[in-house]
């Protein structure tokens, strides 16, 4: 299983922004008071697209590693899965000063039954986290990055790679995609949002 998914390890699909955003909202406003939200303006010389997943992952840590210096270490990432069948999931993960500090999950669960069971939603921080069977692991940026830079080794005999980035070259899709493969077959990982900086404080 992999590293980064407690229920399914591989993900097919997206959900839509908006899904996301209702679902996992802890996050849904900067408030008046607040610093608006760190981006990161090209760091690279060169155009990334022609290089391998490799190479762009490598490029990818150098931009982590701004972000990272900018924000203290501290932001937010959205993971989601979404199979085939009617079973999703979408996780929230907060990081402050490089620790994962809370984590929230959305998981619909799967059925056959019409209507679907209701979704389920729960909260974890401090000692509790990960203590949920649904939704990812609670682990920071650089550990996915880590899992990320595994599945990019496979035989690709066997497996096609997949590596994409955000708009501040940080990663957002990574995996393998066997071949051969009818349904879920990846990639592992998906982020549909980061946000640096710490978590903004109601007004």
């Amino acid at each position: 299983m992999s590293a980064h998914f407690l229920a399914k390890p591989i993900l097919f699909g997206v959900l839509s922004g908006a899904l996301l955003s209702g679902c996992l909202s802890p996050n849904a406003s900067t408030g008046g008071g607040n610093p608006p939200p760190l981006h990161l303006q090209n760091p690279f010389k060169t155009d990334l697209s022609g290089l391998s997943n490799a190479d762009r992952l490598d490029s990818s840590r150098k931009a982590l590693g701004l972000l990272r210096e900018k924000s203290g270490n501290s932001y937010r990432y959205t993971t989601y899965f979404r199979s085939w069948s009617p079973f999703w999931d979408s996780t929230w993960i907060e990081v402050k000063q490089g620790k994962v500090v809370r984590r929230d999950v959305v998981y619909q669960p799967n059925s056959d039954s019409d209507p679907l069971p209701p979704v389920i939603r729960f909260t974890e921080t401090g000692t509790g986290l990960g203590a949920g069977v649904f939704g990812s692991l609670p682990i920071t940026l650089d550990s996915l990055y880590r899992e990320c830079g595994e599945y990019l080794k496979s035989d690709p005999a066997v497996s096609e790679t997949v590596f994409e980035m955000d708009g501040d070259f940080i990663l957002k899709t990574c995996g393998r995609l066997l071949r051969g493969c009818m349904d879920d077959c990846g990639p592992q990982i998906q982020l549909s949002e980061v946000r640096w900086g710490e978590r903004p404080q109601p007004d």
